[in-house]
């Protein structure tokens, strides 16, 4: 092989290796600012499914939840925060945050004290429709549109009702086990549960979002009051026990999807 040979094949395999490596570190890149891109451009790599002959059942179909991180990612131009982990990446939103938390949720009460309905509200809408609500926004519709409760909060309509006005499909689970749970949330729903005193509220009632399952069958939940308790994994048992038995309006566990 000639010096020139040589020097020509070592050209091209620095040219290749200097793309590998910018290849990666894109890579690298999109996985933590990006997870959505980083799983569509890393499924272009893996190799195609067999085709079934036929349609599993969904009893018989695999729900094992999938394993993702469990974080949030913070956008400085919006400041808007998202939840990340489960089939939908979350926009939250606080009920104490500082932009509404001292609005007038009816006719005098807060909605940082009780504005957890709407807050919970605009937080599925935002998600999973191409509407963007804030919380004050959805405390004004949910005033205008009778779901406010004086000096309680919020009628436990407003969930199914609510969710169903922008168009979502909404399920009620009444007695929902653990089995259940997990198997709803694996299989693509968002469900908001109705708590009672207890672990996530001093009061009479509090709505939150479980979101997604993790690998452990514990959950990952979306507090409007704590985005600490949102960011840890919950135990489906504590999370049964401390629920609102007596909800109407199909409660005190909704499941909900996009249509």
């Amino acid at each position: 092989m000639s010096k020139k040979q040589k020097q020509g094949r070592g050209f091209f395999f620095r040219l290749f290796l200097s793309v590998l490596i910018l290849f990666f570190s894109f890579m690298l890149y999109e996985k933590k600012h990006n997870p959505e891109l980083y799983h569509k451009v890393l499924g272009i790599f893996q190799p195609a499914e067999k085709e079934q002959g036929e349609e599993i059942p969904l009893v018989q179909q695999d729900i094992t939840p999938k394993a993702e991180e469990n974080t949030y990612i913070i956008d400085s131009t919006t400041n808007s925060c998202t939840l990340i982990g489960g089939p939908y990446h979350i926009t939250y939103y606080n009920q104490n945050d500082a932009r509404w938390k001292d609005k007038i949720y009816g006719k005098k009460d807060t909605i940082g004290v009780y504005g957890c309905g709407p807050t919970v509200l605009a937080m599925i809408v935002s998600s999973l429709t191409e509407d963007v609500m804030t919380p004050d926004a959805m405390a004004a519709w949910a005033y205008k549109n009778n779901f406010f409760c004086p000096g309680s909060g919020s009628y436990h309509s407003i969930i199914p009702n609510g969710a169903s006005s922008f168009g979502l499909q909404v399920t009620s689970l009444k007695t929902p086990s653990k089995e259940t749970i997990i198997q709803e949330l694996c299989t693509g729903k968002i469900l908001v549960a109705l708590m009672k005193k207890g672990t996530f509220t001093a009061s009479g009632g509090h709505f939150i979002i479980l979101r997604s399952a993790s690998l452990d069958g514990k959950v990952y939940i979306a507090d409007p009051q704590s985005l600490d308790n949102s960011m840890k994994e919950w135990d489906v048992d504590l999370l049964i026990s401390e629920l609102k038995t007596n909800a109407s309006s199909g409660g005190p566990v909704w499941a909900i999807s996009a249509p």
